[in-house]
């Protein structure tokens, strides 16, 4: 049984019979969407199985899945059903491509470890959210490489109306985290470039929370930049001229039209682009 209790401002916990109290650490393990390489890396931490709880992005509403998965449900019946409740993003392969990684290292574990916690974080009205404002982005790509054509005002008020509901979805993801870990000694959480935020709301509640990027360096797409510039500017209640969405845009769809559709995945179509592309970008 544990005792939960604050500490020189950390959270601490111990076991009844003598133990001695530890600061609850937080590992919180950095990788890109959409990257398998980075997911492999991530997948060789769990299968370290040096925690007592993980934390993954994925939605809520995937954990009862996972958790069945991890007790030796097979991989296919597992995504099947999943599939079958649309509970998993469309298209499915895409979201699978990184995921499985992750869910193949968690196959079994807790035949090893039964003491294991596994939580799925991330928000399903938000899950929903950016599943559908993923399908509107490739609707714009198309458009502009049909017509040549680029509305910035349209991207401009698209990411905007992403922005209150992503900051809301994370002040209750971290605090969701935060909730789960008090009964944890030794976590591992799982995130994407949000897990700063993770840590320092983690730290604000008494938590030793640490940050390790797997995928170094990782070169941020044209729509990862606009979006990241998006937020920055509204912090500051700017706004981001139409001439730099547009640039944006163009080299986005640039490297939709030249990288992705035209090799066999999504890691070989971004290694390309970083060495023929990126330095132009910096």
């Amino acid at each position: 049984m544990f005792i939960i209790e604050e500490k020189a401002n950390l959270k601490v916990c111990a076991l009844y019979k003598g133990g001695d109290p530890q600061v609850t650490k937080i590992r919180i393990l950095v990788i890109p969407n959409h990257i398998k390489g980075a997911a492999l890396i991530a997948a060789e931490h769990l299968k370290r199985m040096d925690y007592d709880t993980v934390f993954l992005n994925f939605s809520r509403n995937l954990e009862e899945g996972i958790r069945a998965l991890a007790e030796g449900a097979p991989y296919n019946y597992v995504i099947e059903r999943l599939r079958g409740l649309k509970l998993i993003p469309e298209p499915v392969g895409a979201w699978e491509y990184s995921a499985e990684p992750i869910l193949i290292a968690l196959r079994g574990i807790l035949r090893k470890r039964s003491n294991i916690k596994i939580h799925c974080y991330r928000d399903p009205s938000f899950d929903l959210l950016s599943a559908k404002m993923a399908e509107k982005i490739a609707l714009l790509i198309f458009r502009a490489c049909s017509t040549g054509k680029i509305d910035a005002e349209e991207w401009e008020a698209l990411f905007i109306s992403l922005l209150e509901p992503e900051e809301k979805a994370l002040k209750k993801e971290t605090g969701f985290i935060a909730r789960e870990a008090e009964s944890s000694e030794d976590g591992i959480c799982i995130s994407g470039f949000n897990g700063r935020h993770i840590r320092a709301h983690l730290r604000g509640e008494g938590y030793h929370a640490s940050l390790t990027y797997l995928y170094v360096p990782y070169r941020f797409t044209p729509l990862e930049i606009l979006m990241r510039e998006m937020r920055r500017v509204a912090s500051r209640s700017a706004s981001l001229s139409h001439a730099t969405i547009t640039r944006l845009v163009e080299c986005h769809v640039q490297f939709i039209r030249e990288y992705v559709t035209v090799n066999e995945d999504y890691d070989e179509a971004y290694r390309k682009w970083v060495h023929d592309r990126a330095p132009i970008l910096n």
